[in-house]
């Protein structure tokens, strides 16, 4: 393949992975609990951590999302066949595409 087509290809890939993640929003939810810490979940993914504020929750929030990612991808043939996690890919690809930690955060709603 020359080298022209070779770069077609590869802006095109990358057009369609910015187009599958350009939409893509992360739904929180916080809850106070008693001893005054906060619990966060987020609607896309089965996952619950507990911070010891908002700022400290959604930190945790985010480092679990990518420790989720990195084992969605060690175990893809697994998880791309499970009814209730199959459709993760194209949000795990949204957070794989962010250049650092705060355009991950971008990605959650306030």
């Amino acid at each position: 393949m020359s080298a022209a087509l070779e770069r077609v290809y590869e802006d095109l890939h990358a057009d369609i992975q910015r187009k599958l993640a350009e939409d893509i929003q992360f739904h929180v939810h916080l809850f106070a609990e008693e001893d005054g810490s906060i619990t966060a979940t987020v609607e896309e993914f089965d996952l619950v951590v507990n911070g010891k504020d908002e700022r400290d929750a959604r930190l945790l929030l985010i480092l679990e999302i990518m420790d989720y990612a990195k084992d969605y991808v060690e175990r893809y043939a697994d998880y791309s066949q499970a009814p209730n996690r199959k459709d993760h890919i194209r949000y795990l690809m949204a957070i794989a595409m962010q250049p650092n930690i705060q355009s991950v955060l971008n990605l959650f709603d306030a």
